[in-house]
């Protein structure tokens, strides 16, 4: 994070905070930082913006302190493992005209805004079927993403090109002999098509998305999240037209961009996750995977 904001102007990181301040003075040494503290509040009183990295099971204390202080947050996702909770911190910081911006760079990418406007014209048509995959072997190790931050990045992609209205929801989880999560599955049923996911843990998938529809294909290939280019077919069409757009780093400089751009009034946040509607379906679809994985 501290790398990828050199790369955007209008912003300087001055601080780190963390509770071990061993781990806090290392940092600020190693990224050549202004200060660090390991007294929160302190270091709420220094900055504007704040991004959390934390466990999940802290995440949602520190993103609630953060916005009692009247700070715009950045932070990994999901926001809290309860959705009332979630709902909650969203409606705080719309009360204090505060952002929440979740650390998934594809909602910032302007391909996933074209993406998205090609599919809602009905570039392709009526959707008949969505797939992808993604696996935490995609992801620094150094990260460490719970399965339910990994499976959030396709959740978001289904909920944003389909919708939120789906009939029904199956999920299938495989687990090893120790009895530790391996692979998921999700399909959403909706009303005139499917959609399908696959995630995992070190399990070689095919990482790709594929949406058809009922006049022709749009097809991205690899890194789908990073949605560096995708490819398009029309029916009666023999080859796939190529609409390609800059990837730089690992997409956190979108995320702050975007964030800039926001708290200064030139556009509004397209495509975050807090609507009421995207919300509910979000957690329902967490919820069921989370109690698969469970049992």
């Amino acid at each position: 994070a501290v790398i990828e904001s050199k790369n955007v102007s209008g912003i300087h990181v001055q601080s780190v905070f963390s509770e071990d301040k061993i781990t806090a003075q290392n940092f600020a040494l190693k990224y050549e930082l202004d200060r660090d503290f390991f007294n929160y509040e302190d270091f709420l009183n220094t900055i504007d913006i704040v991004y959390i990295k934390s466990s999940q099971m802290q995440r949602d204390k520190y993103i609630r302190k953060a916005l009692e202080h009247k700070k715009h947050v950045i932070c990994d996702v999901p926001l809290s493992l309860d959705y009332e909770e979630c709902k909650n911190l969203i409606t705080l910081a719309k009360r204090n005209n505060l952002m929440i911006f979740e650390n998934v760079p594809m909602l910032y990418l302007q391909s996933f805004g074209q993406l998205l406007w090609m599919v809602k014209g009905n570039i392709i048509g009526d959707i008949l079927s969505f797939k992808c995959s993604i696996s935490k072997n995609n992801f620094n190790n150094l990260d460490k993403k719970s399965i339910m931050e990994i499976v959030y990045y396709p959740i978001c992609a289904v909920l944003k090109l389909l919708g939120n209205k789906y009939k029904d929801c199956k999920c299938k989880t495989v687990k090893n002999d120790v009895g530790d999560f391996v692979y998921g599955a999700i399909e959403l049923i909706y009303s005139k098509g499917t959609a399908f996911i696959e995630t995992g843990i070190d399990v070689s998938l095919e990482d790709s998305m594929v949406i058809v529809g009922t006049e022709g294909t749009i097809h991205v290939p690899d890194d789908w999240w990073n949605l560096g280019y995708f490819k398009v077919k029309r029916r009666g069409e023999h080859k796939f037209k190529r609409y390609s757009f800059n990837f730089d780093g690992n997409g956190f400089r979108y995320i702050i961009k975007s964030l800039l751009q926001t708290i200064n009034n030139k556009h509004e946040e397209a495509y975050q996750m807090n609507s009421a509607e995207d919300l509910q379906a979000l957690y329902s679809l967490l919820d069921k995977l989370k109690e698969d994985v469970k049992n």
